[in-house]
């Protein structure tokens, strides 16, 4: 009988007989491929190396993670998207080249059917009674052979045998450790690089793919800090033409998980590490979630205000930077407020204006807000132009403070916004009397003027 990948009943199938399948019904196999997919069972598969239906989506998604890069004719979005053979298929027959059709991929779904899935026996299953058994003799047979622990021995059993140079995962079954092969690295995130994949254990003690920066700009979400003054000036300047390419600019990724971050305006450059970024991402709740690019952007403008702060506390002059820092930074939380002003300039050097509502000409540029959000006429080289000013609004709330959404396009009736708080992606609409009412802050800056 087949796997079912929507299964989550108990039939499984033990590491022996696993190996056993591989070297019986994957004859079509090399020796490369049988061994990281042994590999990939000992990551993946219980303490007791009982491989379940469940397990099995896990085992498909990562082997057939490991040829990613090798098959460019596949999108890598399709290939990342796809959870189960039926959608994997699909994402296949696009291809037209029959050789890529017979990849290591296809060759993987048809192993994946041959899975036996019969009970396992009472012998196979047999652990340690009690939680504190199984503890304390993992532990100590590692402390005897000098096994240093990772980030994740606690939860998962796995340490760093030094004098080997490899890693190796506590099996309750065997009663021993076994060396994970392809497992290269394990840092204080708990992320580890298997197979050249950095890849994590999630919330629900699953393996999946760490998505790294790729120097474009993604979806995303605030955190539990107050950057939105930041992060609506991000989403502003990606979604203009102009923007778009000055981002480029600004975040540079370099294909391993490291960022580097250049604010143009100060002239600063930050190098943030990939596991700098895991720390941020996975250990704290105050940055935003989803793209690492902008997480990245985030570390380095927190790492340049943090250097202002040191530089106020010693009294010496940081007039130069008066136009990226705002009086309402704070030690405990450097990112927390600001106005978009700020992050523009900082970002890309150019000229910003802010206009609140108790200024003199408040009510004259909100009238020109329509003007200002009027895209150019189109070209033969752009037939769909956006406009040449970016539009960041501080929203008045119920509690006296503000919330900084970026602007897209209004008309008589509506207004339509990105807010970070809810998604850089997913526009939201108001009534445009409504929307007019709240606004407390006006940000314009238009892209097509010189660097200051």
């Amino acid at each position: 009988m087949g796997v079912n990948f929507n299964n989550d009943n108990n039939n499984s199938i033990n590491r022996k007989e696993f190996e056993n399948n591989l070297a019986r019904k994957s004859t079509w196999m090399t020796k490369n491929e049988r061994d990281k997919a042994m590999s990939i069972f000992d990551a993946v598969a219980g303490d007791d190396k009982i491989f379940s239906a469940d397990e099995a989506k896990q085992v498909f998604a990562e082997l057939q993670a490991l040829d990613i890069d090798k098959n460019k004719s596949i999108s890598k979005e399709e290939l990342n998207n796809a959870k189960n053979e039926t959608e994997l298929t699909k994402a296949m027959s696009k291809i037209d080249d029959e050789k890529t059709r017979d990849s290591f991929f296809t060759r993987i779904i048809e192993f994946v059917k041959t899975l036996k899935t019969e009970e396992p026996t009472q012998k196979d299953t047999e652990k340690p009674n009690t939680a504190t058994e199984k503890k304390a003799q993992h532990e100590t047979i590692a402390e005897e052979r000098g096994y240093k622990e990772t980030a994740i021995s606690k939860d998962r059993k796995i340490f760093y045998d030094e004098q080997n140079k490899q890693y190796v995962r506590w099996s309750d079954k065997n009663k021993n450790f076994i060396k994970l092969n392809g497992m290269t690295d394990i840092n204080e995130s708990g992320v580890m690089t298997f197979n050249g994949i950095r890849c994590r254990y999630n919330d629900n003690g699953k393996l999946e793919k760490v998505n790294d920066a790729n120097g474009q700009i993604g979806e995303f979400k605030q955190g539990g800090t107050g950057d939105c003054w930041l992060l609506s000036a991000v989403t502003a300047l990606n979604n203009n033409d102009a923007g778009k390419e000055m981002l480029k600019d600004i975040v540079k990724a370099d294909g391993n998980g490291n960022v580097t971050v250049s604010l143009k305006g100060a002239n600063k450059t930050y190098t943030i590490s990939a596991d700098e970024l895991d720390s941020k991402d996975f250990g704290e709740k105050s940055y935003s979630k989803g793209d690492r690019d902008v997480l990245a952007i985030e570390v380095a403008v927190g790492k340049f205000r943090t250097e202002i702060l040191e530089m106020k506390n010693k009294g010496q002059d940081v007039s130069q930077y008066s136009s990226f820092f705002s009086s309402a930074m704070n030690t405990e939380d450097v990112l927390d407020g600001g106005d978009p002003i700020e992050a523009i300039q900082l970002l890309t050097g150019k000229s910003a204006s802010l206009v609140s509502s108790g200024a003199d000409n408040f009510e004259e540029i909100k009238s020109k807000l329509p003007e200002l959000l009027t895209p150019p006429t189109s070209t033969a080289d752009n037939n769909n132009p956006t406009t040449k000013t970016i539009v960041s609004i501080g929203l008045k709330d119920t509690g006296g403070g503000g919330h900084a959404v970026t602007v897209l396009r209004m008309n008589d009736d509506t207004v339509t916004y990105l807010d970070t708080n809810i998604s850089s992606s997913k526009p939201q609409t108001m009534n445009r009397e409504e929307f007019f009412a709240k606004i407390g802050t006006i940000t314009y800056s238009d892209l097509s003027s010189p660097v200051k």
